[in-house]
C-alpha cells in the first residue's frame, strides 16, 4: 500500500493470545418477548446463523422482567427464574448454550444491576419492611429517605416537579406530608441532582427522590418511563454485594461466554473495585468469558477505564456509533454533510481501546432517520474498522429482497480474516474524501479495502492503494460480485463504481 500510516489495532496482550471477541463481527440479538421465540425453536435456527456468519448469540434478558417496555425487558421481575419467553427450564437454557458452542456460537446474556423494579416481590419486601421500621437485607438494598424538610430549605431552589395530575403546584408545607396519589400513576417526584451519594463514588449518580405509597418513604431514583420510577440500587451496602455476587455467579453457572451489563456509569454508590469484585472477577473465572460495559463512555467518561479500574474486556464504542439523541452517528453525521475524513478522527477510542488489548461492541443506527439503505451503510462500517457488532430484529423489520440479499452478504464475508479487530487500517487517498471513506485492513499477510459511499447518488471513485511502477498492476477480487480489478501501475490507483450508500471490500489476490 501507499503513502499512508498503518495503525495498530492490537497492542502486545492481544498478540500474545487473540480472544474470541476479535474474530466476532455480527451478534444477533434476541428479545424473548420482541422476538417470541422459544428455546426449542431457536435451538433449530443455530446451524442456519452459524453458517450466515454471526459469530454469537445475546439474550436480553435472560432473567423473568416485569415487561419489555420500556427497557427491553431489563427490568428484573426475579433474577433467578429463567424468563419464561424462553419458554424452558434452566436444564433447557444449558442445553441451548452447550448447541451454541458446538456451532461454534458464542453465548452472551445482557443483564441489568443497576435498578430494581416496583412489580418485582423484592421491591414490594423492601417497601413492607421500610414502612414497619424494619432494618432488613432487602430494605438495605436501596436508598430511603423519610423527609424532604433538608431539601426544602432557602426557598426551594429545586421545587419538586409536580406532573399535571399533581396537586402540589408550588412548594408549601404540604410537600412534606405523604401523598396520598398512587405512586405508579402519578408519582411525586423531587428535581434530579446527586444527593445521596458517596462522595467517593466512581459513576454519575444523577437521580431523584420519588415518593412510595407502599413504603410510606421516598426513594432514590434515576431510571423512570412508562409511568414508572425505578428503584436505584445502593451499591454501597454488602449486603446488596453479596446479592449481586449471586446473581453473577448464577448466570455464570449456565456457562455463557460473557455478560453485558447495563447502564453501569449509572450505578448509584459503585466504585471500581466493588465492581470488579462483584461482576468482572467472577465472570473471570469462566476462561475465555468476557464483560462488556453497556453505556461505557457515553455520558462523557472514559471507556477506558472500565478496562483498566473495572476489568472489563469490551468497551462500547459510543464516540462512534451511537444512538441519534445520545452521543450521535458518524455514518449519520457523514450522510447529512460532515466530511467522510473525519471517521478517522472519531475511531480514537476505538484505537486507544485495541492499543490496550480491549476490544469493541457497538450496534448500527436505527430509529427516524434510518431507512433500511442507511442501516446496513452503518453495518458495513462498523464491520470494517473492526467492531462486534449486534443486530436485532426491529432493525430489519422493513428490509425488501435485496436489502436482506445485501445483509447476507456483509454476514457472509465478516469472518474475513482481515476485517477481525487485530487486523491492521490505513487510510487510503480517493478522488473525493468529503464523501468517501476508503482504507485498506491487513491481518497475517491478507489485504483487504473497504470503501464506502456516503451520498445518495452512484459515482466512480478513484482510489489509491499502491507506488506507481512500471510492472503489472496489482490484482483485487470483490469479496461480493466477485468482480476483478486491476490497478493503473502507472499510477497504483483503481477506478471504482459504487452504488448510492454503497460499500465494496476487494481482496488483493
Amino acid at each position: 500500500m501507499a503513502g499512508g500510516i498503518w495503525k495498530l489495532s492490537g497492542g502486545k496482550s492481544m498478540s500474545e493470545s487473540v480472544k474470541w471477541w476479535a474474530d466476532c463481527s455480527f451478534i444477533r440479538r434476541l428479545m424473548p418477548e420482541y422476538d417470541k421465540i422459544s428455546l426449542s425453536e431457536l435451538r433449530l435456527r443455530l446451524a442456519d446463523l452459524a453458517a450466515a456468519g454471526y459469530g454469537a448469540i445475546e439474550i436480553t434478558a435472560p432473567y423473568a422482567s416485569s415487561g419489555f417496555y420500556p427497557w427491553w425487558g431489563l427490568r428484573p421481575y426475579d433474577y433467578f427464574q429463567i424468563n419464561p419467553h424462553l419458554r424452558g427450564s434452566l436444564q433447557e437454557l444449558d442445553e441451548f448454550i452447550a448447541d451454541c458452542h458446538l456451532h461454534g456460537l458464542r453465548v452472551l446474556f445482557f443483564i441489568n444491576l443497576g435498578y430494581g423494579d416496583v412489580q418485582s416481590p423484592l421491591w414490594k419486601k423492601a417497601c413492607q419492611d421500610k414502612r414497619r421500621g424494619m432494618d432488613t437485607p432487602e430494605s438495605r438494598y436501596f436508598l430511603w429517605k423519610d423527609s424532604l424538610k433538608d431539601d426544602l430549605k432557602d426557598d426551594l431552589k429545586d421545587p419538586l416537579k409536580a406532573s399535571s395530575k399533581d396537586p402540589l403546584k408550588a412548594p408549601s408545607k404540604d410537600l412534606l406530608k405523604a401523598p396520598s396519589e398512587d405512586p405508579l400513576k402519578a408519582p411525586l417526584k423531587a428535581s434530579f441532582g446527586s444527593e445521596p451519594v458517596s462522595e467517593n463514588s466512581s459513576f454519575f449518580q444523577e437521580g431523584r427522590w420519588t415518593w412510595s405509597q407502599e413504603a410510606e418513604s421516598w426513594y432514590w431514583c434515576f431510571w423512570e418511563g412508562a409511568g414508572l420510577s425505578e428503584p436505584q440500587y445502593n451499591w454501597q451496602e454488602p449486603a446488596f454485594q453479596a446479592y449481586v455476587s449471586q446473581i453473577v455467579r448464577f448466570w455464570m453457572e449456565r456457562e455463557p461466554d460473557g455478560l453485558i451489563i447495563d447502564a453501569v456509569n449509572k450505578y448509584t454508590n459503585c466504585h471500581w473495585n466493588v465492581m470488579k469484585s462483584c461482576i468482572t472477577d467472577i465472570v473471570h473465572q469462566r476462561q475465555g468469558a468476557i464483560c462488556i460495559p453497556e453505556g461505557a463512555g457515553g455520558f462523557g467518561d472514559d471507556a477506558l477505564d472500565f478496562v483498566s479500574k473495572g476489568g472489563f474486556d469490551v468497551v462500547e464504542d459510543q464516540s462512534f456509533e451511537s444512538d441519534l439523541s445520545w452521543n450521535g452517528s458518524v455514518v449519520m453525521d457523514v450522510i447529512m454533510g460532515k466530511p467522510a475524513w473525519e471517521i478517522e478522527k472519531r475511531l480514537a477510542c476505538h484505537d486507544r481501546s485495541l492499543e490496550k488489548g480491549a476490544g469493541l461492541w457497538s450496534y448500527p443506527g436505527f430509529g427516524s432517520g434510518w431507512t433500511p439503505a442507511r442501516r446496513l451503510l452503518s453495518l458495513a462500517v462498523l464491520m470494517g474498522t473492526g467492531h462486534m457488532t449486534e443486530i436485532l430484529s426491529e432493525y430489519l423489520i422493513d428490509f425488501s429482497r435485496e436489502e436482506k440479499q445485501q445483509l447476507k452478504n456483509l454476514l457472509s464475508i465478516g469472518k474475513h480474516p482481515a476485517l477481525t479487530q487485530t487486523a491492521r487500517r490505513m487510510v487510503l487517498e480517493n478522488s473525493d474524501p468529503e464523501h468517501f471513506y476508503t482504507i485498506a485492513k491487513r491481518q497475517n499477510g491478507m489485504s483487504l479495502l473497504c470503501l464506502y459511499n456516503f451520498t445518495e447518488n452512484p459515482a466512480d471513485i478513484t482510489v489509491k492503494v499502491s507506488a506507481p511502477s512500471t510492472g503489472n498492476g496489482e490484482i483485487y477480487r470483490d469479496l461480493i460480485t466477485e468482480e476483478i480489478k486491476e490497478t493503473n501501475p502507472a499510477t497504483g490507483q483503481l477506478i471504482l463504481h459504487m452504488s448510492p450508500l454503497g460499500w465494496r471490500f476487494l481482496e488483493k489476490y
